[in-house]
């Protein structure tokens, strides 16, 4: 592996999950960097046929400590980052 190669793999390891900012993710999901636990979560929503509703406008915060707490701001959040999601749906 060239150095060009370890500073590359170095820096993807280090990117944050786009939807709950979990700075853990390794690998793309459904072609996106997102982490696992949103992963399992678009997965789960999508194959169940989920609706969600938020109590707040749609404006709530979704990072690692407060993503269970909206599930709809949180899926909102999938589809907003990454068209390659919305796609998948369609």
């Amino acid at each position: 592996m060239n150095r060009q190669s370890k500073i590359l793999r170095f820096f993807m390891e280090m990117k944050p999950c786009d939807v709950c900012c979990l700075d853990e993710v390794q690998y793309m999901h459904f072609g996106a960097y997102v982490c696992g636990a949103c992963s399992a979560f678009f997965r789960r929503s999508i194959a169940e046929y989920k609706s969600y509703k938020c109590g707040k406008e749609n404006k709530c915060n979704v990072t690692k400590e407060l993503r269970n707490s909206c599930r709809a701001c949180r899926l909102k959040r999938c589809f907003d980052n990454y068209e390659t999601l919305a796609v998948l749906v369609d």
